[in-house]
């Protein structure tokens, strides 16, 4: 029952800052225009609680200085974890945690929750309010050039915090296609998606080790650490190399050889997490689009500000079917063996997410395209699963639909969000309460054929 108590109130505490971001965002004063209607509203609050990125207006120009903070602060809690700031709370006023709060902790930040809570809730608000600050301090020198220097600063604080928790917002009509060719602003924010994707419990071990390596003491890294790197880098390296030789004759043409490298490395970082974009979306080929449809499925890792069935989910998956192609009965991956529970996890996460990206897909096809003939709908199909996977995987890249979309596909989209930013399987226990069926006696074996 404490699994369900801690899921419920994860799932509570997202859901009661959505509705107080709808709220806020429903006012007068957060909006040029002075009117967002109740559906728009609730798509931009999910979107940015959920660190997504989708957008049914533009943020930049739409909402005012007083919406566009309501966003930033919804993207900052959302990113980090409801759970994260009322735990730090807690603890900060000397209160002890329940054991039941604990693990709600542990939840949100991996098995690394249980050892020393406040060394973790330290590690975290420092290497938030460290990482974010150095990038927008590295954005600023750009920024100073265009804008007046408060303008300036708050438009690298805004885009700091963003990508660092990998939400994808901007404050420009076009993404971040006027810097496609600007070293310094791609490769911090890059930097800054790639660190928050990592997690929180690879950056402590990473900290950890660069700490104990500065004393000359030997520090092996976690198999979590090992797993999250290795994946991340092949991940990034090979989502480049793939669209660059896909679209070397499309968007890229014409573009001198830095910035086409630039912005295909740009491409396959944002695809898994952030959402934002340096080139142009919808002008991406279909072999493109079902390349990042991938990557935005795989997504971030866990305890991170990106969603996706995660980087470790992806090894263990991939780590268990070259096992069993080689006849093992053993999965283990650096020469460490992963446990039966880790291995039915994973496959639990896989098939959960794969059936709501299917179920959703399916419906946006009826919401948006009723009876439409497949001669008239010829490739909405694409951009419509293309959407689905970007709203599970909390990434925020669209083909330019989302505007577009009917009210129920806008909250069929929404649902997607909050299913994707809190996993299916957190849902799924809620939902069923919780109960475990004890089996009290074993059925008779049989074997059946497969393949």
């Amino acid at each position: 029952m404490i699994e369900y108590r801690s899921a419920r109130l994860l799932i509570l505490s997202f859901a009661f800052i959505i509705i107080l971001g709808t709220f806020l965002l429903c006012l007068p004063g957060a909006t040029h225009s002075r009117h967002l209607s109740f559906v728009d509203a609730f798509f931009t609050a999910t979107s940015a609680t959920c660190v997504t990125g989708l957008i049914v207006v533009d943020t930049g120009t739409y909402f005012t200085a007083f919406g566009q903070w309501v966003i930033l602060l919804m993207i900052q809690l959302g990113g980090l974890g409801i759970m994260t700031f009322s735990t730090f709370f807690v603890v900060a006023l000397g209160r002890k945690l329940s054991f039941g709060s604990r693990f709600i902790f542990k939840e949100t930040m991996g098995e690394y929750g249980f050892l020393n809570i406040f060394r973790v809730l330290k590690h975290i608000f420092i290497f938030t309010i460290a990482i974010e600050a150095i990038g927008a301090v590295v954005l600023y020198t750009r920024m100073n050039d265009f804008y007046p220097p408060f303008k300036a600063a708050y438009y690298s604080v805004f885009h700091s915090v963003t990508a660092f928790c990998n939400a994808g917002f901007t404050l420009y009509p076009d993404n971040l296609v006027r810097f496609r060719g600007d070293v310094l602003v791609n490769y911090t924010m890059m930097s800054l998606i790639v660190i928050g994707g990592l997690g929180f419990l690879a950056l402590e071990d990473l900290y950890q080790h660069a700490r104990r390596f500065r004393n000359r003491k030997k520090l092996p890294f976690q198999l979590h650490t090992k797993i999250v790197m290795s994946t991340t880098v092949f991940l990034v390296i090979g989502g480049a190399l793939f669209f660059y030789l896909f679209e070397a004759k499309n968007v890229l043409v014409g573009l001198p050889v830095e910035d086409s490298v630039i912005a295909s490395f740009f491409q396959s970082i944002t695809a898994r997490t952030a959402g934002f974009n340096t080139v142009d979306v919808s002008m991406f080929s279909n072999a493109t689009l079902f390349l990042l449809v991938i990557l935005m499925f795989i997504g971030a890792s866990p305890a991170s500000t990106g969603g996706g069935i995660k980087t470790t989910t992806f090894a263990v998956l991939i780590s268990l079917f070259v096992s069993r192609m080689r006849g093992k009965e053993r999965v283990s991956i650096f020469r460490r063996q992963l446990p039966l529970d880790v291995l039915a996890k994973a496959i639990s996460i896989f098939f959960a997410s794969f059936i709501l990206i299917i179920g959703v897909t399916m419906l946006l096809q009826l919401t948006e395209h009723w009876g439409l003939p497949y001669d008239i709908g010829r490739g909405d199909f694409i951009e419509l699963l293309f959407e689905t996977v970007s709203a599970f995987g909390t990434v925020g890249l669209s083909t330019g639909i989302t505007p577009n979309l009917t009210k129920l596909g806008k909250l069929l989209i929404v649902l997607t969000m909050f299913c994707g930013r809190l996993g299916p399987l957190t849902l799924a226990m809620v939902i069923t309460g919780g109960r475990r069926q004890e089996e009290k006696f074993e059925l008779a074996e049989e074997s059946v054929m497969i393949g």
